[in-house]
């Protein structure tokens, strides 16, 4: 396995965050969404605790506080996050 040095690390944190919220910015605006699939809910019926996540920062982002709770509440946090490391 490569060891990396923490700031190479750290700036690789940074770009992925800022892609993140640089997609969720843009997300709404595009004409066609790629289908996500989550493959637990698929095998199972059961959402796992991601379901809904990418819907959830996207109205995050956009502002929409209370429809990012209902999609997933932990999306604000991936937010918060991604902030903070960006």
């Amino acid at each position: 396995m490569i060891s990396f040095p923490s700031d190479t690390r750290a700036r690789d944190l940074r770009i992925a965050a800022g892609a993140m919220l640089g997609i969720a910015a843009v997300w709404r605006l595009l004409p066609v969404h790629p289908p996500f699939v989550c493959p637990l809910r698929t095998a199972t019926g059961i959402p796992c605790p991601g379901c809904g996540m990418t819907r959830a920062v996207v109205a995050g982002v956009h502002g929409d506080i209370l429809g990012s709770l209902r999609y997933n509440p932990a999306g604000l946090l991936v937010i918060a996050i991604a902030i903070l490391i960006a």
